[in-house]
Order: structure tokens, then C-alpha cells, then sequence
């Protein structure tokens, strides 16, 4: 079975309280990549295995405020923006928490195929 969801299913994907274990001041780029991937997953109700790639520009920094915008989906004109935010970090524990909310609409494209204001 493919992964689909409707533009509404993914915008009903504001996601809080991910979490993960970091040993730094930074949240490593693979790491927030998974985690958003399982949340994704439990929010649309498919197995992890068919959430499309998300696709982050690097770690992130693990103060409460940071934001970063990640990509998710792999077909053109159907890559939508995720903005991770932290907000929590529990410095005992070494766990970052932070929210990721999905745009409602994918990103545009220009006549080159090359998205409009995609990170670089």
C-alpha cells in the first residue's frame, strides 16, 4: 500500500511532545528526521515504512524557541513545509521536545520544477 494523504490529513498533522535523547546542545538531523517521521505516522495511522521522507537541513539546536523548517513527501508538487519547533528541554534527561505543524498547502514550484523558497 502506498502512502497518500488529502491535503486536510496532513494539515491535521500539528504534532507536540516529540521527543528525543540528545548528548549535546543539538538535536542531530537524523534524529529529529525519525522522530517526526513516527509522529507523522501515528497522527495519519499508517506504519512508519509508508510515511514519505522528511527531510531536515541539520541538526537542531536544543533551546526552547528554535524553529527549522523541514521537508516532507517526495513527489513534485507534493513536498509540503514542517516547521519543528522546540519547546522543552530537559537537561537531566538530555531530551528535546518540540512541536512540528505541517503546511496546508505544498510548496509551489516555478517553470524550472525548482521550489519556491525551499531551503537550501
Amino acid at each position: 500500500m502506498r502512502f497518500t494523504a488529502s491535503a486536510a490529513c496532513i494539515a491535521a498533522a500539528a504534532l507536540t511532545a516529540c521527543g528525543a535523547s540528545v548528548g549535546t546542545k543539538t538535536m542531530p538531523q537524523a534524529a529529529v528526521e525519525k522522530q517526526s517521521t513516527i509522529e507523522l505516522a501515528k497522527v495519519v495511522g499508517v506504519p512508519v515504512s509508508q510515511v514519505p521522507p522528511v527531510n531536515c537541513p541539520g541538526d537542531l539546536e536544543a533551546k526552547v524557541g528554535t524553529k527549522m523548517i523541514c521537508a516532507f513527501g517526495q513527489a513534485p508538487g507534493k513536498i509540503y513545509d514542517m516547521t519543528v519547533t522546540v519547546t522543552k528541554v530537559n537537561e537531566k534527561t538530555n531530551r528535546v521536545y518540540f512541536d512540528v505543524n505541517v503546511a496546508n498547502q505544498p510548496r509551489a514550484m516555478n517553470p524550472s520544477g525548482r521550489f519556491i523558497g525551499a531551503p537550501s
